[in-house]
């Protein structure tokens, strides 16, 4: 598509988008109702796809400078100036946040593909020798994390469970922190933790234990800390491909620009380990049969999936590109 027939494609949405950048400068989002609320993101996000193909077809042109600055004004508004007033919180909860999951799921698809990586690593390896897994717990064996919550060392089996309960959170945060490193940090972190829970995995198989408790034993609060950490890897490695790679605007704003983008994540990431913590507490620990705590966990993934589904198709628009 030659430029001029990009320009006379699109101007009418571009227009539109400055002039609801021009009402939220004046303004907050709790300026506009639902509807606008839904076409003003909905025109952000389409008009980024036109800022990645003028800057892919028209990299030399104004065009390019144009939409950069009509985008990242939006984004300020879209992922930084949430009102704390009656459109705040429900608006952050039931639109901001899965839409932030859907803009930048391919890096949450990485962190998660990294940690995933670590754990399927350390457990062949655990598998093929089990003095691996003494390099990560040195004299644990499947008896002393005692996957069975009914019998008289139930403590035992609520101390590993907190224990990565623990970890999980701590590892959520530092994963955020480590993007300065330009996402080195978070990489080696997330693949690491994934060996650690790898080679839990391999000890218990390895030693003839069985893996649907071991997972009983982390997956009812694990499913919604996990995810709280692969949001929090690929926060940190957006805050590291910004870093790494710029584009047109310079090293310093690039970087700013995904760690407001990133910091969106927080409040969400927040309230998912509070969740996590309470089924930790409350649930996880219950001497109640592995199978339940199975389906419980599976529920959890299933309520987490349709949480994302529903409201990020009542949230968004669909426009074509």
């Amino acid at each position: 598509m030659k430029e001029d027939k990009f320009i006379s494609k699109n101007i009418e949405k571009w227009q539109k988008l400055e002039v609801y950048n021009e009402t939220l400068g004046k303004n907050s989002l709790s300026a506009l109702d639902s509807d606008e609320v839904k076409e003003f993101i909905g025109l952000y996000r389409n008009i980024s796809h036109h800022l990645s193909y003028a800057q892919t077809f028209f990299p030399g042109s104004n065009i390019v400078s144009y939409l950069n600055q009509l985008v990242g004004t939006s984004h300020n508004y879209v992922f930084v100036r949430e009102d704390k007033g009656r459109i705040g919180v429900w608006h952050y909860i039931s639109c901001g946040f899965p839409l932030a999951i859907k803009e930048f799921w391919s890096y949450i698809l990485a962190s998660g593909l990294i940690f995933m990586a670590g754990s399927l690593l350390a457990f062949v390896l655990v598998m093929l020798d089990p003095v691996y897994g003494n390099f990560f717990f040195p004299g644990v064996t499947v008896y002393d994390l005692n996957l069975d919550p009914t019998n008289d060392w139930a403590w035992a089996y609520a101390l590993f469970s907190s224990f990565i309960a623990t970890n999980n959170i701590q590892v959520s945060f530092l994963a955020f922190a480590l993007g300065v490193t330009a996402g080195l940090g978070t990489a080696y972190v997330l693949f690491y933790n994934g060996l650690i829970v790898g080679a839990l995995a391999g000890i218990v198989a390895a030693g003839g234990g069985s893996l649907a408790m071991f997972f009983a034993m982390i997956l009812p609060h694990g499913f919604i800390e996990l995810m709280a950490i692969f949001i929090t890897g690929g926060a940190g490695l957006m805050i590291g491909k910004g870093m790494l790679i710029p584009g047109n605007l310079s090293r310093k704003d690039s970087a700013l620009k995904y760690a407001k983008s990133a910091a969106y994540f927080i409040p969400g990431i927040i309230i998912m380990l509070v969740i996590g913590a309470l089924i930790e507490g409350f649930f996880t620990p219950t001497a109640i049969d592995y199978r339940l705590k199975l389906a419980f966990s599976f529920l959890t993934w299933f309520l987490m999936i349709a949480y994302y589904k529903f409201f990020l198709k009542r949230s968004s628009t669909k426009s074509a590109p």
